[in-house]
C-alpha cells in the first residue's frame, strides 16, 4: 500500500483509478475501510485526534500518523494509519498556546503572523496546516496582533476567548469508576426564557456526558460529576438556575428508566 503526505492510502483498485479512499483510516492488513468513530472509540480521551500531536505523532498535511500511539496502547498498530487533524482542532490548539500565557498573550520575534505561527506551532504542524490556521485566525478575528519593535505580540480577541472556552467545555469528560458507590447525581434547572440559548447548550452537554433525562429539565447520572457540571454551569452562566444533588433512593418508575440506561450497574 502506498502512503504519501496528504493521502489516506489507496487500495488496489484505487491505485489504478487514482481515487482516494473516502474514510479517514485504512486497515493495513485487510485493506478494509475503518470508520473514524471506530478508531476514536479504541483510544482514550487523551489520545483522541485533537491531542495526538502531543504524543510524538507525525502530522502530514492534516493527517496524523497514529502508529506510535496505537502501538503504545497495546492496540494493533495495523488498525489505523492516519487520523484526520482538522483545521478547527488545529486552530483550537493555537488558541490554547496563546491563551496559556494569560491576557497579555505572547511575544514572538517576528514581523508577520505566518512567521510567528511557524515559531509557536507544534513541530508536527505541516506548512499547509499552518497556512489554513493563519487564514482562519484572520477570517474569524480570533487574535489581535501588535508590532512591538522586532517582536509581534499575539493576544486572544474576545471571539478567541469564547472559542477557546467552548473548546475546553467540549472536552469535559466524566470518569466512570469500576465500582458504583450507590449514589445518583441529579441535575435540575429552571432557566428563564431570556437564556434559552444557554439552556439548550447546557442540555446538549448533559446528554453528551451521559446523563439521562427522566423528567423535563431533570437529569440523572450515577457517577461523581459535580466539578465538571459546575464548570459547565459557569460557562453557560446558569449558576443561579441549576441545582445539583446526590440522592440514595428514587421512585420505581424512574429507577426502571435508569436501569435501562445503565445496565452495567
Amino acid at each position: 500500500m502506498e502512503h504519501r503526505p496528504g493521502f489516506l492510502g489507496r487500495d488496489e483498485s484505487a491505485q489504478k483509478s487514482g481515487t482516494l479512499l473516502s474514510y479517514p483510516a485504512v486497515n493495513v492488513l485487510t485493506r478494509r475501510h475503518v470508520p473514524r468513530r471506530m478508531i476514536e472509540s479504541m483510544l482514550p480521551p487523551i489520545a483522541r485526534p485533537c491531542q495526538l500531536f502531543d504524543h510524538g505523532c507525525r502530522l502530514l498535511r492534516g493527517y496524523v500518523h497514529a502508529t506510535t500511539v496505537v502501538s503504545g496502547l497495546n492496540i494493533s498498530a495495523h488498525v489505523c494509519e492516519y487520523v484526520c487533524m482538522t483545521t478547527k482542532l488545529a486552530v483550537n490548539v493555537v488558541l490554547g498556546l496563546i491563551g496559556d500565557s494569560g491576557l497579555s498573550g505572547i511575544e514572538v520575534l517576528s514581523h508577520s503572523l505566518p512567521a510567528a505561527l511557524e515559531l509557536i506551532c507544534p513541530a508536527d504542524f505541516s506548512p499547509e496546516l499552518r497556512r489554513r490556521v493563519t487564514s482562519e485566525l484572520r477570517r474569524q478575528s480570533l487574535i489581535e496582533t501588535t508590532q512591538l519593535g522586532d517582536k509581534l505580540q499575539l493576544q486572544l480577541s474576545v471571539k478567541g476567548i469564547h472559542r477557546l472556552q467552548r473548546a475546553q467545555v467540549d472536552h469535559i469528560q466524566i470518569t466512570r469508576p469500576e465500582v458504583w458507590d450507590g449514589l445518583w447525581r441529579l441535575v435540575t434547572y429552571d432557566v428563564p426564557r431570556a437564556q434559552s440559548t444557554q439552556r439548550r447548550l447546557f442540555a446538549r452537554q448533559l446528554g453528551r456526558l451521559g446523563f439521562t433525562m427522566i423528567r423535563e429539565s431533570v437529569w440523572i447520572l450515577p457517577y461523581p460529576c459535580f466539578q465538571q457540571i459546575e464548570s459547565l454551569m459557569a460557562y453557560c452562566n446558569l449558576q443561579r438556575h441549576v441545582t445539583l444533588a446526590e440522592i440514595v433512593r428514587i421512585d420505581n418508575i424512574s429507577l426502571s428508566k435508569l436501569k435501562r440506561a445503565y445496565p452495567a450497574l
